[in-house]
């Protein structure tokens, strides 16, 4: 039976791991850091179980712009490769939506790497539309930079 809930530190190892999954090598540390991190408020991370384990987590965050009214983006979900393929994935977007609903949020983003067209073809499935094609440019912020 599928059972959604917030994630906890005690998840941390299986977060990791999915983590890597989706190609983010992450360690369990990295992960209770950011978990404690995160405003409760304005962020979310959501985790599936089947079995008494996570197979599945999504990350949904509220933002406010001067471009846009109050909305939310999803920030990453995964499911663990064994588990892809049986529904578990939209009913965790589904708590996503109604996590920004709750917020008051009107519009949720996802944005993908150009290359996972499997997952293209998934937010297209339930009603998302792509609007734009963009880059993304990082520069670390390391100390004395």
């Amino acid at each position: 039976m599928l059972h959604i809930r917030e994630a906890t530190a005690s998840d941390a190892d299986v977060l990791a791991d999915l983590t890597t999954q989706l190609g983010y090598p992450s360690q369990t540390e990295e992960i209770i850091r950011r978990l404690q991190a995160l405003s409760s408020r304005r962020s979310c991370v959501l985790v599936a179980t089947m079995r008494d384990g996570v197979v599945e987590w999504v990350q949904v965050s509220a933002y406010s712009a001067l471009v846009t009214d109050n909305a939310a983006g999803l920030c990453g979900l995964v499911v663990d490769e064994e588990w892809r393929g049986q529904g578990i994935g939209r009913a965790l977007l589904k708590a996503a939506e109604a996590w920004a609903r709750e917020r008051n949020c009107s519009a949720m983003y996802v944005r993908t790497n150009a290359v996972r067209h499997s997952a293209h073809a998934f937010h297209r499935q339930f009603g998302y539309q792509q609007v734009k094609t963009s880059l993304t440019f990082t520069k670390s912020l390391g100390k004395g930079e």
